[in-house]
């Protein structure tokens, strides 16, 4: 039975989604080689400023609704985004890619608890679920990882993932009506120009020495991992459905150990490949139980419309006659 177009081009969209989460699974390691040769500043300067500069060239005709506001929304978000990758990546410092991969991925589950605080809105009970085994997974992933949970590793990388959680709340938030490309641009560029600042305030004097593997890997780092990512998620998102995007992007945090194991950074013990799963498995409650929950709401509601809906067509106590006339 040949597929419609429609069909075809949602497994095209998945099948982006999941290489756009193997690149991003991959970045972790390049990341790790990348701040063990060159000043971890300049690397994520370099980084979002290209990433930038990329999106900028590609989507160029974004630039057409320019105005104040959108440069002052995804400037703002850009400041979340900048804590979130300087923690990350100070976390990856001390600690594995694979560990840092997942111990950022509990985002997803931390971002409803987030917008709840802001909307008033409930998380369903799969949410609370999702806390709770992923939490669960965290403590079996910090104590069985070589050397334990330690701050400036598996703490940091923890809390990068608050960061990366309040970055999704401002763009649910402040992206309404705004130009995605455009706000993207913007985002990324003002989380460059902050570590473009931190670097010289900080790293200036470090040595910078740029030999031929370091600038593969920044400019993988930045137009592949960032911008060539970012662009690929967008059609992968507008062309699939929200829980599976969501569940195909969840995938990079196993991207990330796997090669992180591939290439010798991990050694993981049974009980963090046991944490590993419980943290992705709650990953998995969260997105997939969501849309359950929102269906069996409607169920719920549709006998009290229906209730409703016969009490207003019901015959008047007279036998349908409410004039009173006899």
């Amino acid at each position: 039975m040949a597929l419609s177009r429609e069909n075809k081009r949602s497994i095209a969209a998945k099948l982006i989604l999941l290489l756009t989460a193997a690149i991003w699974g991959s970045a972790f390691i390049v990341l790790k080689d990348a701040i063990s040769d060159v000043p971890t500043f300049f690397v994520l300067a370099f980084r979002f400023l290209l990433g930038a500069a990329t999106l900028a060239l590609l989507f160029f005709k974004s630039f057409k609704r320019f105005s104040l506001k959108v440069l002052l929304k995804g400037s703002l978000t850009g400041v979340a985004v900048a804590a979130a990758y300087a923690l990350q990546t100070i976390g990856l410092e001390h600690t594995t890619p694979g560990i840092n991969a997942f111990l950022t991925a509990v985002y997803c589950v931390i971002t409803p608890f987030m917008m709840w605080s802001i909307t008033r809105r409930r998380p369903s009970v799969f949410r609370f679920a999702a806390a709770a085994v992923c939490f669960a997974g965290i403590g079996l992933v910090s104590v069985g990882s070589i050397g334990g949970f330690t701050f400036m590793g598996e703490g940091l990388t923890l809390i990068a993932g608050l960061f990366f959680a309040l970055q999704i709340v401002m763009i649910d938030r402040l992206l309404a009506g705004e130009d995605a490309m455009l706000f993207t641009i913007w985002e990324l560029f003002s989380c460059g120009v902050i570590m473009a600042v931190v670097y010289l305030a900080t790293e200036l004097d470090e040595p910078l020495i740029l030999d031929g593997g370091a600038w593969w890997r920044l400019i993988y780092l930045a137009v592949v991992a960032t911008a060539g990512a970012l662009g690929m998620m967008t059609f992968g998102v507008k062309y699939s459905s929200g829980v599976a995007g969501a569940l195909i992007m969840s995938l990079e945090s196993v991207f990330g150990v796997a090669f992180s194991l591939i290439f010798g950074y991990e050694s993981a013990t049974a009980q963090t490949a046991i944490g590993f799963a419980v943290i992705f498995v709650a990953i998995v409650i969260g997105e997939a139980g969501e849309p359950l929950a929102a269906r069996l709401r409607e169920k719920r509601k549709k006998p009290e419309a229906d209730l409703s809906a016969g009490s207003n067509t019901a015959p008047a106590p007279n036998g349908g006659n409410d004039s009173g006339a006899g």
